[in-house]
């Protein structure tokens, strides 16, 4: 008999409540459910400080090279939307990583 046929037979008795597996799989969808609105409120903020600190910043450049204002702002909104693109792939890759290292 191989070690694995052993600790089947071994185990094979032990078994969860109908409870425990309930309250276990309650408790895990609350955790997911937790994560999940915690990161979609976090990228939020943090895309709002980067739109906010952009715009700080085509302010100070317009007016300390005297550039137009119309002008620092298209190339803010063309920074923008290069940038954009680029950051959802790459936190879509991260996040696929992560879940399947993490054991989701």
């Amino acid at each position: 008999m191989t070690q694995h046929e052993l600790f089947e037979k071994t185990f094979s008795a032990l078994h969860a409540s109908p409870d425990t597996l309930t309250e276990v799989r309650k408790t895990m969808r609350n955790e997911k459910k937790t994560r999940r609105a915690l990161g979609k409120s976090a990228v939020v903020a943090i895309a709002a400080a980067l739109t906010l600190t952009g715009l700080l910043n085509v302010m100070a450049f317009s007016m300390s090279r005297g550039t137009p204002l119309p002008a620092a702002l298209w190339l803010l909104v063309r920074e923008v939307l290069v940038s954009l693109p680029v950051t959802i792939l790459i936190h879509l890759a991260f996040s696929r990583v992560h879940r399947r290292f993490a054991g989701r």
